[in-house]
């Protein structure tokens, strides 16, 4: 074969080779697009879908014979429509558009997040004819992406509340810190354990007093848990935010935020209650100190009535027999008589001291109330003058007799007397009345002082209860009071008004007739 001819032979045949290359590159290409997990697009200038592979078919659901043809905004959701006009100018003016992420809407209608990647198409001679566009759909990324984020700031809250908590567990072991101390500084911790602590800001409320952080004003968006102590509502514990913000789990908190603050607010009713069991148990101590002091008094005063009674009497023999002396002048016999009549006022307060202190069994025996109160007064009337206190007496005639011990009569009415004169320092009226129904006597002791709340009212027969300062009263009397009437069958109520005074009434059941019993 000549040499010119073999140089054309091995030229076609090296085309033929590239050609048959550059179509099989052209069918592997063709293969990868269309099977491409990715939704591969072309489009016209004006936004006419041209070409659609198999990836796009998954995503969006329709197949090639259905979309192709059709404007591109049948994938465009009516908030993003904007979108297209500006996407297209850009490729006109041969910009590219890299990782776009927006929202797309698929046949069913159902919207997916897509991440878009734009090209321009171009002909040979360089002309843009078109676009090209590759969509990744990112919906179950973004999901991902979103729990991620949501768990990440959830992490970041309890770590916010746990240091809260524990900063409040720190705060209460501190020694010698008193209660006021511990809720300002739980009011300082509550803000930053809060979504936003730039804005937030705390209050505790207990028994009508209140401890804040200096910002604390009263906002419409609040949380707040009561502060419950032994079944009383004592108090709230409140956390505001001091600007709007949006709308939660519950307005704008979270509902960890409200199992935070009931948490808080738990804690402080135990601070609480633990506070007042040790105030309880040293002011009870020292009630029992007190206690003992006043019996061992008691004891003593009775021992010293009896040694009194020996010298009162003498004093009265001698009184006599001076006054029978002859010459005595008139201004003498008149101090005798002071000297006698002192001398058996004396005597009369040593023999009603001996009774009151005596320790023997209840000795129950027919006693007019009347007399009782009558030989009780005798002790108070003079201290009653000196506190600037008016006694007045209405004392029902021909009052029934009770069966009772007396002394025990005369200390119910001293102790529920003296605690009404304690009631008024500065004077004041006592009123002492009895009267009779068809089965019980009453005994009514009202005064005009202090009065006292409903709280404390209902715990005024409590043993060890008092309202008085230490060394001023034991707790005691109130509870013998009610313990001596219960015994008598009898029963006692308290009526009282803060600033206005109180009532006790005490019904003792009227004694049988005489010779009932026998006659029966």
């Amino acid at each position: 074969m000549p040499k010119k001819q073999r140089k054309k032979t091995s030229r076609r045949s090296r085309l033929s080779q590239n050609s048959r290359t550059l179509e099989e590159t052209r069918s592997q290409l063709a293969a990868i697009v269309e099977f491409s997990d990715d939704a591969i697009i072309g489009k016209t200038l004006d936004g006419i879908i041209t070409s659609w592979n198999f990836g796009a078919e998954k995503i969006y659901g329709y197949t090639s014979k259905e979309i192709l043809g059709r404007s591109v905004s049948t994938l465009i959701p009516p908030e993003c429509t904007d979108e297209v006009p500006q996407i297209l100018k850009k490729i006109k003016r041969g910009e590219h558009i890299d990782n776009y992420e927006t929202v797309r809407k698929r046949k069913d209608g159902k919207q997916i997040d897509v991440s878009l990647t734009i090209s321009p198409i171009k002909d040979a001679a360089g002309n843009i004819t078109g676009a090209s566009t590759i969509a990744r759909n990112i919906t179950e990324q973004k999901k991902a992406d979103k729990t991620l984020r949501e768990n990440e700031h959830a992490l970041q809250e309890r770590v916010k509340e746990l240091t809260c908590l524990y900063s409040l567990a720190k705060l209460i072991e501190r020694p010698e810190i008193s209660l006021e101390e511990i809720l300002e500084g739980i009011a300082k911790l509550l803000p930053p354990a809060w979504l936003y602590p730039e804005i937030a800001a705390a209050r505790i409320t207990l028994d009508e007093h209140s401890y804040s952080t200096p910002n604390f004003r009263d906002e419409e968006q609040k949380q707040s848990a009561d502060i419950v102590v032994a079944g009383e509502l004592r108090g709230s514990v409140e956390v505001v935010y001091l600007k709007k913000t949006l709308e939660l789990d519950e307005g704008p908190f979270l509902r960890e935020e409200r199992s935070l603050i009931d948490a808080i607010a738990r804690e402080v009713a135990l601070i609480v209650e633990r506070k007042q069991t040790e105030e309880d148990k040293e002011r009870l101590q020292e009630q029992l100190r007190h206690a003992d002091r006043l019996a061992t008094i008691g004891q003593l005063s009775a021992g010293i009535a009896h040694e009194l009674n020996e010298p009162i009497g003498s004093i009265l023999g001698f009184a006599q027999l001076v006054k029978k002396y002859p010459e005595l002048s008139e201004q003498t016999i008149q101090d005798i008589e002071k000297i006698t009549k002192a001398s058996l006022h004396a005597r009369e307060i040593v023999k009603k001291l001996m009774l009151f202190a005596r320790q023997m069994p209840p000795q129950k025996i027919r006693v007019n109330l009347n007399h009782v109160i009558e030989e009780g007064l005798y002790f108070l009337e003079s201290r009653c003058v000196k506190e600037g206190i008016k006694v007045a007496r209405s004392l029902s005639p021909n009052l029934p007799e009770i069966i009772a011990d007396s002394a025990q009569m005369t200390q119910v009415l001293v102790n529920i007397a003296v605690n009404a004169i304690q009631a008024m320092p500065g004077g004041g009226k006592l009123t002492i009345r009895t009267n009779a129904s068809d089965r019980f006597v009453s005994l009514i002791v009202e005064d005009t002082g202090v009065g006292m709340s409903k709280k404390v009212v209902k715990q005024v027969f409590l043993p060890f209860f008092t309202t008085k300062d230490v060394g001023q009263g034991t707790g005691l009397g109130l509870p013998v009071v009610h313990g001596i009437v219960t015994s008598h069958g009898g029963s006692i109520n308290v009526d009282s008004k803060v600033g206005q005074g109180t009532k006790f009434e005490i019904q003792f059941p009227i004694a049988e007739p005489q010779g009932k019993k026998e006659r029966g």
